[in-house]
């Protein structure tokens, strides 16, 4: 989401969003704690929250609801690539949109397959064309499996790697006792039609937030909130 938050709010462009998996209210909530960077969890769990949280909760709320036409938002499980392609072709004509997510897509749907390697292998020869029909960078979200050597692979088939022009992964580095989390992440390049790969990029993760930030950004200082005047407090569109 961090993407797609950073397309729509900071380069103006419009992101169609096909979430597989979370609500868009569950969608729209997560952009909303990573720009207002406040632990909306946290919040919920203690049943409390300060004047400050409150007042960056508020602007974030503002902030985004700037970006209404920049953000669509399709909240519907088990689609078929028929179905998210149709989904694509409407917001292109009507939207213009200019970047898609699908979130995840083990959770498409193809009928007429046998299992889930060849139902995977299906809706992923599919996903090259539908972006070049549409013109647009089109970034799809996989679940991974861990091999016996420690490396990730894409669930049920590594068909999906091999149709994309770029694989990326992301990795923690892992404390001294064990735990996942130190803060330090890695994007790694493991595939790159045009450039190098295998060359990691290390990022900042602040967990509590669920959001990716330049590592030197993010431990120079932390970014404050552009104010902008009050309008409505609208959510992402979602289309159906």
């Amino acid at each position: 989401m961090n993407i797609a938050e950073h397309l729509a709010l900071n380069c103006g462009k419009k992101v169609g969003i096909i979430s597989l998996d979370d609500s868009d209210d569950q969608v729209t909530d997560r952009l909303l704690q990573s720009i207002a960077r406040v632990n909306r969890h946290g919040i919920m769990r203690s049943g409390q929250i300060t004047e400050w949280e409150q007042e960056r909760m508020k602007n974030a709320a503002i902030k985004l609801s700037g970006a209404v036409d920049h953000l669509f938002i399709r909240d519907d499980g088990g689609l078929s690539p028929t179905e998210i392609s149709a989904t694509f072709a409407a917001w292109k004509a009507t939207r213009g949109i200019d970047f898609g997510i699908i979130d995840h897509i083990q959770l498409a749907r193809m009928d007429g397959t046998r299992g889930r390697t060849e139902e995977t292998e299906s809706i992923s020869r599919t996903l090259k064309p539908m972006a070049k029909r549409f013109g647009i960078p089109l970034l799809v979200l996989s679940q991974v499996t861990e091999g016996s050597d420690g490396s990730y692979r894409t669930k049920n088939s590594r068909a999906l790697e091999e149709d994309a022009n770029n694989v990326w992964s992301i990795s923690h580095q892992k404390g001294e006792d064990g735990e996942a989390y130190t803060g330090k992440a890695f994007i790694n390049i493991m595939k790159q039609k045009d450039g190098p790969r295998n060359e990691p990029v290390t990022v900042t993760f602040l967990r509590e937030f669920t959001r990716f930030e330049n590592r030197a950004r993010a431990e120079s200082e932390e970014p404050a909130l552009i104010d902008v005047p009050k309008t409505r407090k609208n959510k992402p569109r979602h289309s159906s």
